[in-house]
This record gives C-alpha cells, sequence and structure tokens, in this order.
C-alpha cells in the first residue's frame, strides 16, 4: 500500500470515531502515534497519564488473563494484513472491569511504518438495545469462562461493585464471596455439554431459585451463560398452596367424602381421592361414563347415563342424585350421594366438572327401617296413625302419655332426618311441657 500522506492522517483524526487509535509497527513492537480524545476518558485516566502508560506498553490496560490470545491474535494481523476482530478485557482504575471490542485493520505505511487504524466498542460507548433489556430484567444474569470460571460478563455490575467485587473474579468469589468452589456445583455438568435447568435452595443467599445455565461461545472463547430467577416468593405461595391441598384432602377424608374431576371431552375422570385406591379405583377413569357401569346397580345404570349426560349439557350448575354402587365384588353396595357442579368456560361450555360424592348407605337404611315400621304400623293400626303415641316415661299418678304428630314432617323430608329432626322437635315439646 501506498505511503501515507500527512494530509491522509489529519483526515484521519476528523473522521475517527469515539473510541479510535492509530498505530505504527516496527516490526517488533507496536506504538500509538494518535487518538481519540475519548480514549483517555474510557480508560478513567487523564490524557497525559494514558499516553505515557501506552507509550511504554500498549496492552497495559489489558486483563492479564486475556493478554496472550489478543497478543496472538494480533501478531497474525500485522504479519498477514489480516482485518482484527477481538473481544477482551481492560482494566479501568476506578472504572472496575469492561469489555472491548477491537476491529481494524493496516490502511498503509507512515515513514516506512506500517500503520493500522483500530476503533474500540464496548458497552459504555454504545446503546445497545439487548444490553438495555439486560440491565433491567429481574433475572441475574451472568457469563463465566468455561476454563477458569471468571466471571466475564453480567447484567448487574452496579450491585457487586457496591460490595467491593470485581470482573475476573472466579464465580463462587464474585457470586457467593466464597473462597472456594460451591457444594454441588453444576459446572462439571456444563463442561460435558449438558444444559442446567434445576429449582433449588441456594443456603448462601437464604433464596429459592429457578437456575438455568447453557455452555455458549462469548467474546471469541468458550463460555457459559446463567440465569438465576428469585423464585423465593412464589415458593412461599406454591407451598402454602400445597399445605391448604392437603388441610383440605385431610378434611375431606375425615369426613368420609370423596372428590373427583370430570372432564367432559376427554370423558375423564381425575384427581380421584386416595381413598378410592382401597377398593381399586385407578387415579383416572377412562371412557366415562360406561366405565362406570359395572359399579353401578343394574336399577340405577339408566339414571348414572343420564346423570353425566345432564353435566355435559351445561344446562344446570349443579346435579346431586344417589345411586347405589359396587365397587368390589365381595362388599357389600353402597348408596352414594353424589353431587356435582359444572364449571363454563367463556364460550358458555362446560369442559369440565367437578364431583364430591359421599356414603349414605346407613342414613338409607335407616329411612328403610322407619318405612318399614310405619308400614307395620299402617297394616296393624291404621286409625291410630294420625296420632303416633309415644309411651315415654311414667308421671306421679302412673303412665303419662305424650303424643305428637309428626309423621306428616318425616313424610315431607322423604328421608331419615326427617324422622330424627321430628324427634328431636318432640322431644323439645316434651321439655317445654314439663316446665
Amino acid at each position: 500500500m501506498a505511503e501515507l500522506s500527512g494530509e491522509t492522517l489529519n483526515r484521519f483524526k476528523e473522521v475517527l470515531p469515539g473510541y479510535s487509535a492509530v498505530y505504527v509497527y516496527d516490526g517488533q513492537k507496536l506504538s500509538l502515534i494518535y487518538h481519540s480524545e475519548k480514549i483517555s476518558t474510557f480508560f478513567g485516566l487523564e490524557e497525559n497519564d494514558y499516553c505515557k502508560q501506552s507509550e511504554k506498553d500498549v496492552f497495559s490496560f489489558v486483563w492479564p488473563s486475556d493478554r496472550p490470545s489478543l497478543e496472538k491474535t494480533l501478531s497474525d494481523c500485522l504479519k498477514k494484513d489480516a482485518c482484527l476482530s477481538i473481544s477482551f478485557r481492560v482494566d479501568r482504575p476506578g472504572k472496575g472491569q469492561a469489555w472491548v471490542h477491537a476491529q481494524g485493520g493496516y490502511v498503509g505505511d507512515l515513514q516506512g511504518k506500517r500503520t493500522f487504524f483500530v476503533s474500540f466498542s464496548s458497552p459504555d460507548s454504545e446503546k445497545d438495545i439487548y444490553q438495555e433489556i439486560l440491565s433491567h430484567t429481574d433475572r441475574l444474569i451472568y457469563v463465566t469462562d468455561a476454563q477458569t470460571d471468571e466471571i466475564l460478563y453480567t447484567n448487574q455490575p452496579q450491585r457487586f461493585q457496591e460490595l467491593g467485587r470485581s470482573m475476573g473474579m472466579p464465580c463462587y468469589q464474585y457470586i457467593f464471596n466464597r473462597n472456594e468452589p460451591c457444594e454441588g456445583c453444576y459446572l462439571p455438568d456444563l463442561r460435558r455439554g449438558e444444559k442446567v435447568d434445576t429449582k433449588c435452595y441456594n443456603p448462601y443467599n437464604g433464596h429459592y431459585e429457578h437456575v438455568t445455565a447453557e455452555p455458549v461461545f462469548y467474546c471469541g472463547r468458550p463460555a457459559f451463560a446463567h440465569y438465576v430467577e428469585d423464585i423465593t416468593e412464589s415458593h412461599a405461595l406454591h407451598e402454602e398452596v400445597k399445605a391448604t391441598e392437603k388441610r383440605y384432602k385431610l378434611a375431606v377424608e375425615g369426613a368420609g367424602l370423596v372428590v373427583w374431576e370430570y372432564h367432559i371431552k376427554e370423558r375423564t375422570v381425575t384427581n380421584i381421592s386416595s381413598r378410592m385406591r382401597e377398593v381399586g379405583i385407578p387415579e383416572m377413569v377412562e371412557n366415562v361414563p360406561e366405565s362406570l357401569l359395572p359399579y353401578c346397580l343394574e336399577d340405577d345404570q339408566v339414571r348414572l347415563m343420564d346423570f353425566f349426560r345432564r353435566i355435559a349439557s351445561g344446562k344446570e350448575e349443579q346435579i346431586d342424585e344417589n345411586f347405589w354402587m359396587k365397587w368390589q365384588p365381595n362388599t357389600a353396595p353402597r348408596y352414594e350421594h353424589i353431587v356435582v357442579s359444572a364449571v363454563k368456560d367463556a364460550q358458555g361450555g362446560v369442559p369440565v366438572a367437578y364431583g364430591i360424592g359421599m356414603d349414605i348407605t346407613s342414613q338409607a337404611e335407616e329411612r328403610e327401617r322407619y318405612l318399614f315400621a310405619r308400614r307395620q304400623l299402617e297394616e296393624s293400626h291404621p286409625a291410630s296413625l294420625a296420632n303416633f303415641h309415644i309411651n315415654l316415661t311414667k308421671n306421679s299418678s302412673g303412665v303419662g302419655r305424650y303424643a305428637m304428630p309428626f309423621v306428616s314432617v318425616v313424610e315431607e323430608k322423604k328421608t331419615a332426618d326427617g324422622f330424627f329432626e321430628a324427634f328431636a322437635h318432640l322431644i323439645a315439646e316434651i321439655g317445654r311441657a314439663h316446665v
């Protein structure tokens, strides 16, 4: 390439971007002959101090562990007149560590010396929209060197600078202020090329975290990218939900209830109470309601099919029916009271319904005994049924007979509960009569 003129060099000075410099190479040493005004400010130095330090060693600002790779890349560039493009770290007094990207190449000879133009860029000098996004995310993001575990980048540098930590420290020291690697460290997994995705308790900061990490190629070197999200609050809420669910299940089981979900489109019953495992019912029942027919006594099967059709129609928000069910061949049938609540979606359909069942066999048997006794009474003493006399106790003059016309109340209830309610009312009336 032709000899550079003074006019050309002056033109370079006029058009050079914010962080640029011109170097000459005499075959042994690279020397700075011109730099833009902002470079010294970038390095945190006064103009004269920057020039003196650069004249002594142009690599003096480069982070020690990055210097070998930079010198080799630059040497290849000088020998082959190739373009230079490399990222490395610099140590800025008073400002800490920063990443710098150098890009440039051979532009001609100046007084017989090869001349190179280099432009530097960094997050401080260029407003990168992606960097802005990363800096404002709630997640902690950092990059570590795959070999040395040094911190190469973090999206929250101010947070750690305030703690007196600087880039270039190993991750366990920079993040957790430890002098040795963390117990259970996942870096060996990353070195095997595996990705990390885990939710765990961090004993070093007392938080629950969702950590993901993966191997990457960062600024010309193998590295690992780490993404850490603090999930302490959501974990606490999750644990509270689990505790509430446990208390709910205990309450359901203690009351002898069975709960389940009916998914209409899938025709499945899921999330069935664990107590149904005892009678051989799996966690999920498919092909509902047909698959339930073998458990239902024959006289109730038509009503059972109609019951599920009513649920699927979505016309009723809540449906309750009683069925005789025989869950196992070697057990007696149970009379089940089932209540189902349908949940509609935004379109008015019913994708799911929630059911609850209760064994009311004993209540049904009580009712049957009452009805049998009443039929006997009707057959033997039809005239006395209108005024059902009960011999309760004796008074001072002999037998005291208290009468209460409560049969009509029992009939209205149609259940054994009606009998007990009426009987309790009778006792109350008797108590008032004694006062």
